[in-house]
C-alpha cells in the first residue's frame, strides 16, 4: 500500500520509519522540504506539496503538532479537489470541534476522515510496539484497523470520528499532570540533596510512567526525546480548552502551562518534556 506522512517531526518520523519497515511505500511531506531528508535516505519518497502526497497514497496519515496545524494545512482551497475519493486519518492531538471542521470540509469535497490516537512514545511507534484507538465510520473499521495493525500492536475502535479526540482528552490531561509531578518530585529530591538510590525508586514507583524520562532530568541532559516539551504546552493549551468547554476550572493547568512557556523561552522547545525541570532548579 501506499502511505503518505503529513508532517515529520519528532512523531510523524516514527510513523514513518515504521510504515516503511512494515513493507509500505511510504511518501512523505513537511512543510520545511529538508526535514524529509533522512526518511527519503531510507527509502520514502518526497513531494513538495500535501495535494501530491494526497493524490498518489492509498491513504494519508496527518501526523502535525495541533488542532490549528491540522486546520492550516487541509482547508488550504489547494487541497480540495485531491481528497475525491480518498481515505485520511489525523493523529495529531485536537480538539472536537477542529477534527470536525476538518472532517466535514474532506467529506464535502468527496473524502473520508477518520482519527486516531497513539497510546506510545516515539520509541514504541518506530519499533511497532504502538496501540491505537481510532474513530471512523463501521465501513472504514477493517481498512484502517489492517492498516495500522501491520506496523502497531493492537487497535480498537472507539466510535466514529469525534469519539477518538474525545477519548484522548482524558490521556492528555494525565500525560501533562504526570511531567509536572515527575518534575517537581525530582527537582526538590535534588535541591533537598536526597542521594538519587533513594528518590529515583520512589518517583519511579509513584509517577507513571517516570522509567522513560527520570533519566534525562537525573542526568540533565534532554536529549534523549520521548515526547517534545512542545508537545506538552500544545496538551496543556488543548487541556485547557477542553476544560473551559466544559465548565471545568483551569487556573491550576494555567499556572502549570507557565512552567512549559517558560522552559520553550529558554530553548528547550525541541528536548525532552523533561526539560521543563531545569526551570525549577
Amino acid at each position: 500500500m501506499k502511505v503518505a506522512i503529513l508532517g515529520t517531526g519528532l512523531m510523524g518520523t516514527a510513523m514513518a520509519e515504521a510504515v516503511m519497515k512494515a513493507g509500505h511505500e511510504v511518501i512523505v511531506y513537511n512543510r520545511t522540504a529538508t526535514k524529509t531528508a533522512p526518511l527519503v535516505a531510507q527509502g520514502a519518497k518526497a513531494v513538495l506539496t500535501p495535494a501530491e502526497a494526497i493524490l498518489e497514497a492509498d491513504a494519508t496519515i496527518i501526523v502535525l503538532l495541533d488542532g490549528k496545524s491540522v486546520k492550516e494545512l487541509l482547508l488550504d482551497d489547494a487541497l480540495t479537489l485531491a481528497f475525491k475519493g480518498k481515505k485520511l486519518i489525523n493523529a495529531s492531538t485536537t480538539m472536537l470541534d477542529e477534527i470536525m471542521d476538518v472532517a466535514n470540509h474532506i467529506t464535502r469535497h468527496g473524502g473520508v476522515l477518520a482519527e486516531m490516537t497513539i497510546n506510545a512514545d516515539n520509541t514504541m511507534l518506530r519499533s511497532g510496539e504502538a496501540p491505537f484507538a481510532i474513530g471512523c465510520s463501521d465501513k472504514d473499521e477493517k481498512f484502517w484497523t489492517d492498516l495500522l495493525l501491520s506496523f502497531g500492536k493492537e487497535v480498537s475502535r472507539v466510535g466514529n470520528i469525534g469519539d477518538a479526540t474525545k477519548a484522548e482528552a482524558a490521556s492528555v490531561f494525565g500525560a501533562v499532570m504526570n511531567m509536572v509531578t515527575l518534575a517537581y518530585s525530582t527537582a526538590i529530591a535534588q535541591k533537598l540533596n536526597v542521594k538519587q538510590e533513594i528518590y529515583e525508586p520512589l518517583v519511579s514507583m509513584l509517577v507513571p510512567g517516570a522509567e522513560y524520562q527520570l533519566a534525562n532530568m537525573i542526568t540533565h541532559n534532554h536529549e534523549n526525546i520521548f515526547a517534545a516539551l512542545d508537545s506538552y504546552t500544545a496538551g496543556f493549551n488543548i487541556a485547557i480548552k477542553t476544560a473551559k468547554s466544559v465548565g471545568i476550572p483551569t487556573g491550576v493547568l494555567e499556572e502549570m502551562l507557565k512552567l512549559f512557556t517558560l522552559a520553550e523561552s529558554r530553548g528547550f522547545a525541541k528536548k525532552d518534556g523533561s526539560s521543563v525541570i531545569e526551570v525549577l532548579l
